[in-house]
Order: C-alpha cells, then structure tokens, then sequence
C-alpha cells in the first residue's frame, strides 16, 4: 500500500476540492458541492471522484476505472481512495 505524500484543500465558494497525492505516483482529486463540509469525513453532496497523475493529468487505464466517478457516497470513496494506494508505482 502506498503512502499519502500530501493533500490539498482548494475549495472555493461553491465546492470543496480536496486532492490527495500518493506516493505511488497516483492522485486523487475529489470534488463535494457543500461548504458545511469538513475535514475528510465526506459530509457533503459528493460530485465527483477522479484518478490521476501527479502531475494533475488524468488516468483513463487504472483497474478501478476508465472515467471520472460521479456522485458517490463518502464510504465509496474512501474505498476508491484506498484502491488507488494498492495500484503499483506509475
């Protein structure tokens, strides 16, 4: 299992975006329409969960997917977020 490198909150008025870099060469940016959101407990209306590269490019050929997540639930995603620690290294 990869470690978490780093994560970033970029939220806005509108919508919290969170983004969690893995040490595997994978990240993950997760998208909630929701300002009484808080922390990483998924509280909110969750939007989208996408898989990327840390470069912010995103990865289309993971086994977890082939396209940005649509409106999932907070145990979804940190499901998704766990897989995406188990792939190996890009």
């Amino acid at each position: 299992m990869s470690k978490v490198i780093k994560i970033i909150n970029n939220s806005d008025e509108v919508f919290d975006r969170i983004r969690v870099y893995y040490d595997n060469g994978y990240s993950a940016s997760v998208i909630i329409e929701d300002k009484d959101f808080a922390g990483m407990r998924f509280g909110g209306s969750i939007q989208e969960i996408a898989i990327l590269n840390n470069a912010g490019e995103l990865v289309y050929d993971t086994p977890i997917t082939d396209d940005v997540i649509k409106y999932s639930d907070g145990e979804h995603v940190l499901e998704i977020l766990n897989d995406i620690s188990e792939l190996e290294k890009r």
